[in-house]
């Protein structure tokens, strides 16, 4: 029913977020969240909930500099970012986020 709901109202966050949360295994739930943002791909909420899956900051970090090129005025993503980042890293990513 989820799946179907899903085709016809692809664009809610909600529904993704809760197609996701049915599946049992961390692959197939990163597997909806990314399918999920191929049809919103503007929404921070679906970044974050995807980035929160990967087990490796490098990983994350990967995910991250996606979504900051999709929402570069996110300031959620661009802390994110900095977070998994050593401190002169973090501060060139500041930095980085200002002049966006």
């Amino acid at each position: 029913v989820l799946a179907n709901t899903v085709q016809h109202v692809g664009q809610s966050v909600k529904i993704w977020l809760a197609a996701a949360d049915l599946e049992h295994d961390i692959k197939a739930k990163k597997r909806v969240l990314r399918k999920a943002l191929e049809h919103i791909p503007n929404s921070v909420r679906l970044w974050k909930e995807t980035v929160n899956l990967e087990s490796s900051a490098a990983d994350a970090r990967i995910l991250l500099a996606c979504a900051i090129e999709v929402i570069p005025l996110s300031v959620k993503l661009w802390l994110a970012l900095a977070q998994l980042e050593t401190p002169e890293r973090a501060k060139a990513v500041l930095i980085k986020a200002r002049r966006a």
